[in-house]
């Protein structure tokens, strides 16, 4: 069973990391393009073999050759669209965060399960086979219970973006991003850190600024992190800084998981560290394509009728954890998660 996709937002995630990765795969074509820039969508429409071109998303309610929309546009816009798709009966892989607020991520989960679609969100962090190995050793109990968390996912919007960087891009602006590098890079590490630990986080701290852009949103931020099970957490982002570990770290009293360089939208060649009881070892962990691994896993769930990898539900509290983050730095205190439900 072939999958016909409707790509809606033909942005720089889209067009540089999902399309090839989707159409790398047998089980996917790419049906249609849409995009507010006409001419962003027919390029992308060239470089993928997309046959139609559109400009207005409501479209998706006319085309009837797609089963699965891919939602790319601005966070703000992630609501309205997965529930146009929803509503015309299209499967839905709506790229993170899930949405701006905890009511717009209700409104999405209800309107997919009226419609009875499936709803995957984009946390492609989980598929990085780095990521994969370090689950494989939580899930055998490797070093005992987690005492303390840490990520670092740090990186140079200006750097990386060069002369087309703007301090102004949707990334750092509230109306469009929903926050800065919260709602962009440490909702990937939210989700990686409670995919790993398979535990809930009870309350959040959280201190964020704008200390290298002139930007109207935070581009560097910290949060810690209580979870159910006692375990402590600490993440690090910023979009203002050129280099960093981009690692995870789990640590117990008998020893610890590292895994460096592996929080990165490229994946390259890593390796994971486990010191046990005063020995390390390692573990290689090739380059895979974590964005192609999670269209694989949202095909197989439709093929098969089966439960998505990264369902909503997840999506809505990796956003519950970030909301409880600005609230933090707001009113100068720690939250708990009850409170933003």
């Amino acid at each position: 069973m072939s999958i016909n996709w409707i790509i809606l937002g033909a942005g720089d995630i889209a067009s540089n990391q999902f399309v090839p990765a989707l159409i790398s795969l047998d089980s996917c074509k790419v049906a249609a393009v849409i995009d507010k820039n006409r001419d962003a969508a027919e390029q992308l429409a060239t470089r993928c073999g997309a046959p139609h071109v559109f400009v207005d998303p409501t479209e998706i309610r006319r085309f009837k050759e797609a089963d699965a929309v891919y939602v790319a546009t601005w966070p703000a816009l992630h609501c309205e669209h997965t529930v146009l798709a929803a509503e015309a009966g299209k499967h839905v892989f709506c790229e993170k965060p899930m949405g701006v607020s905890l009511a717009e991520c209700d409104r999405m989960l209800d309107a997919c399960r009226s419609a009875g679609v499936r709803l995957m969100i984009g946390n492609n962090q989980r598929f990085h086979s780095a990521h994969q190995k370090v689950k494989q050793l939580m899930l055998a109990n490797t070093i005992g219970p987690i005492v303390l968390a840490k990520v670092d996912f740090l990186t140079s919007f200006r750097l990386r973006q060069g002369e087309r960087f703007r301090a102004t891009q949707y990334r750092l602006t509230k109306g469009l991003g929903g926050g800065g590098v919260i709602m962009d890079m440490a909702i990937h590490a939210i989700d990686l850190v409670r995919y790993l630990l398979d535990d809930h986080v009870t309350s959040v701290g959280c201190f964020h600024d704008h200390l290298v852009y002139d930007s109207e949103a935070e581009d560097t931020a910290v949060i810690q992190l209580r979870f159910r099970k006692g375990t402590l957490g600490a993440i690090s982002v910023s979009g203002g800084i050129p280099y960093g570990r981009n690692a995870v770290e789990l640590y117990s009293d008998r020893g610890a998981i590292i895994s460096e360089q592996s929080l990165a939208r490229v994946a390259t060649d890593t390796r994971v560290r486990v010191l046990l009881d005063g020995a390390w070892t390692e573990h290689a962990t090739p380059a895979v394509d974590s964005f192609r691994a999670e269209i694989e896993r949202f095909v197989e769930s439709i093929q098969r009728d089966a439960q998505v990898a990264v369902p909503g539900e997840e999506g809505r509290a990796d956003l519950a954890v970030a909301l409880a983050a600005y609230r933090s730095r707001e009113e100068r205190r720690l939250v708990s998660i009850e409170e933003m439900q």
